[in-house]
């Protein structure tokens, strides 16, 4: 972990001032959103120390203030973990003194099975912190107590499309741009927006959080400028459009290839029907074969198996991939993405006030309940030195089943004669007779029909094989 000093805290500070001088929001309806079940581990666990992805300006397992090791979770901190708890270690920075989010916590997971640490995002900018934490595990806002945090379904102050935007972000990140070196949310210059990188970064992915969670008090001006200036640039109606496309509400991911054998050589197309867009898809194949996009398939880019699709917002478009193999074989295409999903975000909140003002809902990734879409097919390659290929189950009743991208089977015209035909040596003594005739050669008294009688021709070729 690397610590640097911070040149923010005084910003951080000018912001959680403010944030005290501005309209109180009306978050009725948060009373509707039911508590969650809390994970709780079956057997209690005993002290250990916990820290979250990424850099930190300040070390939090050397931090100023009456809680020295922010890291430790014991005492009373480890009662709240045992009961199921979220509980809140240090700030975005390291510090936990006088913090600022995103707050990093941690909790029992049932899925792993142990602690899991997770940065903890606020989606309510005129909202309360309510995240100071002491040793016990106690929050409390400027020294008065709120309560512990409470597991929630959501914040209901947000719309469906604004919660599919902050999943992206918080499990993605972004890009990020201010470029006003006075602002408060310049944070340094920094040009990417991440969970698990500097504080800076996680810094100005709270601050992206904040644009799409704020968007109607941004719009209407009742929020405050600074905020208002730093997302008009760094994440404009494109850039929240462009989240939308990325996290749709129902994913889909459908890949289907050819039924029928191909012949060694030849290109296969496989069609890759989707509404996940702009973003890479891992694309996976067996053996060495040549994929690439079809000619005359625009927008979309495959650049070391990543599979990019250009698209609009809940629209659904099929992209065509072509498969070349040279070689005898079963080739397997499979696509696989990570979807950002409303499924994997945690939410927590004390169900304190402060002067009547609510403290804020927090949002967290939850690895252990990432959505990962997948999907795939094979295609057959044959070889077509004896004949070109036939489905299997499509050849006259010559061998049946039913073809498929799964089925290997592959069928020649020579392989496979119909029960009707001849073997391959009384064809060419059919053959051989017929051009004796045909010029006059009337000492050849063979009858070849009596030789071969059409009757036990099947029985003959089974014979040979």
């Amino acid at each position: 972990m690397r610590m640097t000093t911070s040149p923010h805290r005084y910003v951080i500070r000018r912001l959680m001032l403010a944030a005290i001088v501005v309209p109180t929001v009306l978050l009725g309806a948060a009373s509707a959103v039911s508590s969650a079940a809390a994970d709780v581990p079956p057997v209690p666990a005993t002290q250990f120390a916990a820290t979250c992805d990424g850099e930190t300006n300040l070390d939090p397992a050397a931090a100023a203030g009456p809680v020295s090791d922010l890291t430790s979770v014991g005492a009373g901190r480890l009662d709240k973990y045992n009961a199921g708890l979220t509980v809140v270690l240090y700030d975005y920075e390291g510090a936990g003194e006088f913090p600022f989010v995103p707050m990093c916590t941690v909790r029992y997971d049932a899925v792993t099975g142990g602690p899991v640490t997770e940065w903890m995002f606020c989606t309510d900018y005129l909202s309360e912190a309510c995240a100071r934490s002491d040793v016990d595990g106690n929050l409390s806002h400027y020294g008065t107590p709120v309560g512990q945090l409470e597991t929630l379904e959501g914040n209901p102050r947000l719309s469906e499309s604004q919660t599919r935007q902050i999943s992206y972000l918080i499990q993605n990140g972004y890009s990020y741009n201010v470029t006003d070196l006075e602002s408060p949310f310049h944070w340094g210059g920094t040009q990417v927006a991440r969970a698990d990188g500097t504080s800076s970064e996680r810094a100005a992915l709270q601050t992206l959080v904040w644009c799409v969670s704020e968007a109607e008090y941004i719009a209407n001006g009742t929020i405050d400028d600074d905020l208002t200036a730093a997302c008009a640039e760094t994440l404009d109606d494109t850039a929240q459009l462009d989240l939308l496309a990325k996290a749709p509400a129902a994913p889909e991911l459908t890949v289907s290839g050819p039924a029928a054998p191909l012949a060694t050589g030849a290109t296969a197309e496989v069609a890759v029907e989707t509404n996940i867009f702009n973003q890479p898809i891992a694309v996976q194949v067996d053996g060495d074969p040549i994929i690439e996009i079809c000619p005359g398939v625009e927008g979309a880019e495959l650049v070391d198996g990543q599979l990019t699709i250009l698209g609009e917002p809940d629209q659904t478009r099929t992209v065509t991939l072509c498969v070349t193999n040279d070689d005898v074989a079963v080739v397997s295409v499979d696509l696989e993405v990570n979807v950002a999903s409303p499924l994997a975000l945690h939410w927590n909140q004390s169900p304190h006030t402060i002067q009547g003002r609510e403290c804020q809902h927090y949002a967290t990734f939850r690895a252990s309940d990432a959505v990962v879409l997948s999907g795939g097919t094979t295609v057959t390659f044959a070889n077509a030195t004896a004949g070109p290929p036939v489905t299997p189950g499509d050849d006259g009743g010559m061998n049946s089943g039913s073809g498929s991208a799964n089925d290997s089977s592959v069928v020649s015209a020579v392989d496979h004669l119909p029960a009707t035909g001849l073997s391959s040596w009384a064809t060419t003594a059919a053959v051989l007779a017929l051009a004796l005739l045909a010029t006059g050669l009337a000492l050849v008294a063979i009858d070849w029909r009596k030789r071969v009688p059409a009757a036990s021709v099947t029985g003959a070729h089974r014979a040979d094989q």
